[in-house]
């Protein structure tokens, strides 16, 4: 097996443990930023599991994306939903992600404000749907799993 192909085939098998980053840290970012309205001290842990979360939808778009591009044309069309889907919720939370990084620099915090929270709430339903898609990629028709002979 050339190296190539090891890198390729293995990427199919990371896709589905990178995910669980945003599935975890992204839902936990919003709940904890929504109580942060009530508890100003959590704040700071809504902040941190975001950019987990953003990072973690960061590299699942790309491992997903490189494992799409090895299934045979008919599933790619299967595919493509989810894959708009991971598009949009990974530039959604890295808006957000940059949106709170800027503020930060200028000693300011938007993650509090009311535009902030609906919009987090609004990239959680986006990642809900993303996920829901990606299960049944999966789940209904076998997408990346080998049958059992």
């Amino acid at each position: 097996m050339d190296f190539w192909l090891a890198v390729t085939s293995s990427i199919r098998h990371i896709h589905p443990l990178l995910t669980d980053f945003p599935a975890a840290f992204l839902p936990i970012s919003v709940v904890l930023n929504l109580a942060s309205r009530r508890w100003s001290n959590l704040r700071q842990v809504a902040w941190i599991t975001m950019l987990i979360g953003t990072a973690g939808a960061i590299l699942a778009f790309i491992t997903g994306d490189a494992t799409a591009e090895q299934l045979p044309t008919a599933l790619r069309a299967l595919v493509q939903p989810h894959q708009i889907l991971a598009i949009l919720t990974t530039l959604f939370f890295l808006g957000l992600s940059i949106w709170q990084w800027r503020a930060q620099r200028n000693h300011q915090d938007v993650m509090g404000s009311l535009a902030f929270q609906i919009l987090s709430v609004v990239g959680l339903i986006l990642l809900i749907i993303t996920g829901m898609y990606g299960g049944s990629l999966v789940f209904d028709h076998g997408v990346g799993v080998n049958p059992v002979p």
